[in-house]
C-alpha cells in the first residue's frame, strides 16, 4: 500500500487498543510499526506543515 499524503496542517489519529496497523518512516526512511499505546494520540504533521518550515 502506498503511502498516504496529509496537506492540513496535522492530524490527529487514536488507535484502537491491540489493534496494529499504523506505520511511519523513520529517519533513515524505512517504514516501521507504530504500535499503540494506551491513553496516548498520534499526531501527524503534514505536508502544508513541512512547506511552513522549508523542510
Amino acid at each position: 500500500m502506498a503511502a498516504a499524503f496529509s496537506f492540513e496542517c496535522f492530524t490527529i489519529l487514536w488507535q484502537e487498543p491491540g489493534i496494529q496497523a499504523l506505520q511511519v518512516l523513520n529517519a533513515q526512511k524505512q517504514w516501521i510499526d507504530a504500535p499503540p499505546i494506551p491513553g496516548t494520540l498520534v499526531v501527524n504533521l503534514g505536508d502544508q506543515f513541512a512547506r511552513w518550515t522549508s523542510q
